[in-house]
């Protein structure tokens, strides 16, 4: 029963394992960018900042356009009339300007006397009708001229639109740089877990062979201890390996943007031969520079943006109005509306130097820029030249490390004929293997170096 239940799981087991390689997914080093390109959030913000400055554009062309705008204003009120009171009169003054004949005063004194100080006016009744009063309108208004303002405006939107293009070609650099070196990595450990696993294979038929020369009396315990001992040294080897590979494949997921589990399998192999020929540097194929560039730009367009606020501005407005409501009495004042054209000087006089201090600070920093593109212009070229170096020397590496390779190889095949021979000890033949192994991880390991060396130099000369 135990040996039924032991060949059942075995079998579970192995159809596991066919399963998981059966869902690997192959993935090439450009599926592998373009996946990170779409999933990067730097990516995604260089994407949004783009579409902002497109918009900022279409906005700043509208204002070589008329404006066209419409107002309405309504009254509302419960109050309506209103008595308009004119006050009193004094009629003493008027008594004192009468020019009355001595022969009459004394008939006309009694009168006189009767006659009040102040005699009080009668109110006027007025109703003042303001409800349901509204006017309402339509303007259009054209600028003339702006001193440069709106030609300027425009030309920083469209060197912001070039900047975020660049911005995200900055970008996409940064991540392939970062994905090919997670992808070659990944790699890398692959081959040296095939390395490992064929080193393991090799000191177990190792193990195999001295162990039966043991029990023939042709070796000794001291040997096969030697064996047993590099035996586990591989073994730990092959389970680093695999550690390795495990690492290195979660890694290149999380660049990608794909689950950590996603059983992902490099389709691509090191670069033999070296691909690149040497190029002097130019550090204008670079985005760096070429951002440098737009600033240098936009500087220059915020100098004529700044001096535009002090040169004069002109502008048409057209409007029709229409009014209707305020009665009087009953009597409708307002019912009819008009045209009216208006053009708008506006001309700053005197600032106590505000527009030469604000120009003059805008050029300063329109040379910062043009000083930092010349530094940033000398570190691209030394930075060219290094990529360069390193490729060449990388290459120089590959090819020794291959030698050696073949000549570990021969000298491998050579000890294991003299030990069979018995011209050789077990150390020599175990010294021998572990020569091998390293040679071959040398290799593998400069290999990898090779291909990053061929993306940063990509990077470094702009051709990524």
């Amino acid at each position: 029963m135990i040996r039924i239940l032991n060949g059942t799981m075995l079998l579970l087991l192995c159809l596991a394992g066919i399963g998981e390689k059966a869902e690997a997914q192959a993935l090439s080093l450009n599926e592998a960018r373009e996946r990170a390109c779409r999933h990067n959030k730097q990516i995604a913000i260089a994407d949004e900042t783009s579409f902002k400055a497109q918009h900022t554009l279409r906005a700043m062309k509208t204002n070589y356009l008329p404006k066209l705008s419409g107002s309405a204003y309504a009254y509302y009120t419960t109050k309506r009339k209103k008595e308009l009171s004119l006050g009193s009169i004094e009629t003493g003054p008027l008594l004192a300007g009468l020019q009355i004949p001595s022969g009459q005063q004394q008939l006309l004194a009694p009168l006189l006397a009767i006659i009040p100080a102040q005699v009080p006016l009668p109110s006027i009744p007025l109703e003042l009708d303001l409800n349901n009063s509204y006017v309402a309108g339509i303007a259009i208004e054209q600028p003339i001229y702006m001193g440069g303002k709106i030609i300027a405006g425009e030309r920083m939107a469209r060197i912001g639109v070039e900047m975020a293009r660049l911005n995200r070609l900055l970008g996409e650099d940064e991540v392939i740089l970062a994905v090919d070196e997670a992808y070659w990595t990944l790699v890398q450990t692959l081959e040296m877990q095939t390395t490992a696993e064929a080193y393991s294979r090799t000191i177990d038929e190792v193990y195999r062979v001295v162990n039966n020369a043991m029990n023939a009396g042709m070796r000794t315990e001291v040997d096969l201890m030697r064996v047993k001992v590099e035996q586990s040294q591989a073994r730990l080897q092959l389970q680093r390996a695999a550690n390795g590979v495990k690492l290195a494949r979660m890694n290149l997921c999380q660049v990608i943007g794909a689950p950590l589990t996603e059983p992902l399998t490099p389709t691509e192999s090191f670069p033999i031969e070296p691909t690149i020929t040497a190029t002097a540097g130019d550090p204008t194929e670079r985005p760096e520079y070429g951002l440098l560039s737009r600033q240098i730009e936009m500087k220059q367009a915020e100098v004529k943006l700044i001096r535009s606020d002090f040169l004069p501005h002109i502008g048409l407005r057209a409007a029709y109005t229409y009014t209707h409501g305020i009665r009087l009495n009953e009597q409708l004042l307002l019912d009819n509306g008009g045209p009216s054209v208006m053009v708008s000087v506006s001309l700053p006089i005197f600032r106590w130097g505000e527009g030469r201090a604000k120009i003059r600070a805008a050029q300063a920093d329109q040379r910062i820029a043009t000083l930092k593109q010349a530094e940033i212009a000398e570190k691209i070229v030394l930075e060219q030249q290094q990529a360069e170096n390193r490729y060449y020397e990388m290459a120089a590496e590959v090819e020794l490390t291959r030698i050696t390779v073949e000549e570990t190889e021969q000298l491998l095949r050579q000890s294991h004929n003299r030990y069979q021979a018995g011209l050789d000890t077990t150390a020599s033949l175990l010294e021998a293997e572990t020569i091998a192994v390293k040679a071959k991880g040398e290799h593998i390991a400069a290999k990898a170096k090779l291909a990053l060396a061929h993306t940063a130099l990509l990077k470094a000369m702009g051709r990524l």
